[in-house]
């Protein structure tokens, strides 16, 4: 299944996130993230809907949904910046400390 990641109602191509596996309403599921589309893969012995497949024709449906209705990714987004912020601020105190002005 592939969704393409938006933000803000454009498109986010930078976001990348490494592979990890999740369980999603029973079988697991390893799933990235490249360019901003979302790529998911089933692993499981049993039928799963069939629009999350290439059909005979060799196409497939594409998802498109705001960062912010993706769960996992919404949370793992929001350490990253809650991060930057951290080491934002660590930074502006440690140039704070040596005298220096900081602009805004």
């Amino acid at each position: 299944m592939i969704t393409a990641v938006m933000l803000d109602g454009k498109h986010a191509p930078d976001l990348i996130l490494q592979c990890g596996e999740a369980k999603i309403e029973g079988p697991p599921v390893w799933r990235f993230v490249a360019a901003g589309f979302l790529f998911m893969f089933y692993i499981s012995g049993k039928s799963l809907p069939a629009q999350m497949f290439l059909n005979r024709t060799g196409s497939t449906i594409l998802l498109v949904n705001d960062i912010k209705d993706i769960g996992f990714l919404h949370r793992k987004l929001n350490k990253v910046a809650t991060a930057l912020r951290l080491r934002e601020s660590k930074a502006c105190t440690v140039r704070a400390d040596f005298g220096l002005r900081i602009a805004d």
